[in-house]
């Protein structure tokens, strides 16, 4: 009987936890709105276009975490999210979708096109972030300083300052149209695809826990990497490098401990532009346990 009455107990404990969180972030979610605004707790705004299904996935810290989802028409919905990604779709008429509370995940990939902005930088939860394919002209994220996760490939961002957001791990860019790429403040930065922009430069100085770096097809002159001691994939192909660049981003290629073997893809080099010097530089980065490929053999899967 004891045991009965304690199983009774806990399972009634379980089914308050959903609702005594309604109880405990509703007055603050009123107090904000109240006040003018919903600057009190973190929000999330995005602009559908007319005649859009608005699809979206959320993602918190906790299971169990309440968020409000405002369609702008004066009525908002609440919903409880948990540490794993769950589907939101709603149909949409276009217009703007504000989402209220502690989001730590927003996957707007689903959407794509339909997307017209998006502000996130009123999120400071917000730990991943993905916005491939949406068709984006900026991306502020002044605000995020916990992100660590961002896919915003396929966009068309012209400039891109992740500057803010200091533990970020992941950054995918490719296929913008990226003419200035600040990641100076990343310190915990491993994973890197600019590919497929316009890049003249880029500062890698600040980010020596990279060790993945795809930036072919742009168009830089040099490539510093002395640097990044944690580097292990490289590739670098379709720029504009000249075999001088090439034998300084060689020689800068750090020693891979035995046992590995790192990789780097690089422009393929004229014979007529293969001197003794870069010849020396091909064969010590070879010692240093370096495969070394030409032209377009890499692969950013």
């Amino acid at each position: 009987m004891i045991r009965l009455h304690c199983q009774r107990a806990q399972g009634a404990a379980r089914c308050l936890v959903p609702f005594l969180a309604l109880l405990l972030l509703a007055p603050s979610f009123a107090l904000a709105q109240g006040a003018g605004g919903a600057s009190a707790i973190p929000r999330v705004s995005i602009s559908f276009a007319p005649d859009t299904t608005f699809s979206v996935r959320l993602r918190a810290r906790e299971d169990s975490t309440v968020v409000w989802l405002d369609y702008g028409a004066g009525a908002k919905e609440e919903l409880l999210i948990w540490d794993s990604y769950s589907d939101v779709v709603r149909p949409l008429k276009g217009g703007t979708l504000s989402i209220y509370g502690g989001v730590a995940g927003l996957d707007c990939s689903p959407s794509g096109g339909a997307i017209r902005a998006l502000e996130v930088s009123g999120c400071p939860s917000l730990e991943e972030l993905n916005v491939e394919g949406c068709l984006l002209a900026s991306l502020d994220l002044t605000g995020n300083r916990e992100l660590e996760v961002l896919d915003c490939g396929a966009n068309r961002l012209t400039a891109l300052d992740l500057g803010p957001c200091p533990v970020l791990r992941r950054l995918d860019c490719h296929g913008n149209s990226l003419a200035v790429l600040v990641v100076s403040g990343c310190d915990s930065l491993r994973y890197l695809d600019c590919s497929k922009n316009v890049l003249r430069n880029i500062d890698l100085s600040r980010n020596p826990a990279l060790e993945e770096l795809y930036c072919q097809d742009n168009q830089l002159g040099i490539l510093e990497l002395r640097t990044n001691w944690q580097l292990r994939q490289l590739s670098c192909f379709g720029n504009n490098l000249s075999p001088l660049a090439i034998e300084g981003l060689l020689r800068a290629l750090r020693i891979v401990p035995a046992g590995q073997q790192g990789v780097a893809y690089l422009e393929a080099i004229p014979a007529d532009s293969m001197t003794h010097s870069l010849r020396m530089a091909l064969e010590l980065a070879q010692r240093k346990r370096w495969r070394i490929g030409y032209g377009g053999a890499a692969s950013c899967d």
